[in-house]
């Protein structure tokens, strides 16, 4: 896995929730905000505090598709030194519904990204790097569930995350 796949697989672990509960709901209702506190929060090895606000649009579309509105903003706050990082994503997202099979017994998932997909900041502004523009993420899951693959493509626009620009380095040094 490259750069900070494992933040991205836990958003899209919450865009999979979001796509069950959309999916579970007989008729699409209107997007709220939802406002998260954690107070017992983790980022790269970093104890602190993290405060996440975040709204999920859905639509359904023929072929088992769905597209994702997503606008994502979090506050994390080292409980060591006090200094705050500050990251906001405005994305679109079309995903599978159901795993693709790939005939060898996996499945996948293909995630493509239109928009912001994360800016890292100090709360003074000064941005600290930023993902923007489409890229696809494509996910392969063994019979177990397990994932095997995880890969990007279709990458066009700045991504030095995607592309291994090491998520938990900015993090570290912004926040120590």
């Amino acid at each position: 896995m490259r750069g900070r796949s494992l933040h991205l697989f836990c958003l899209i672990a919450l865009i999979a929730a979001a796509l069950l509960a959309l999916m579970a709901s007989s008729a699409a209702a209107a997007p709220r905000k939802v406002t998260t506190t954690n107070p017992d929060a983790e980022q790269c090895g970093i104890a602190g505090s993290q405060v996440e606000t975040f709204m999920v649009n859905g639509h359904e579309f023929a072929g088992n598709k769905v597209t994702l509105e997503i606008w994502d903003s979090w506050t994390f706050t080292a409980t060591a030194t006090g200094q705050s990082i500050e990251s906001f994503a405005a994305e679109q997202q079309t995903s599978n519904v159901d795993p693709i099979d790939n005939g060898d017994g996996t499945v996948s998932f293909v995630f493509t990204f239109k928009g912001l997909e994360q800016r890292l900041k100090l709360p003074n502004g000064t941005v600290l790097v930023r993902d923007a523009g489409p890229i696809t993420f494509t996910l392969i899951f063994d019979a177990s569930g397990d994932l095997i693959s995880f890969a990007s493509s279709d990458e066009r626009g700045p991504h030095p995350l995607a592309d291994g620009g090491g998520y938990c380095d900015v993090l570290v040094s912004a926040l120590t």
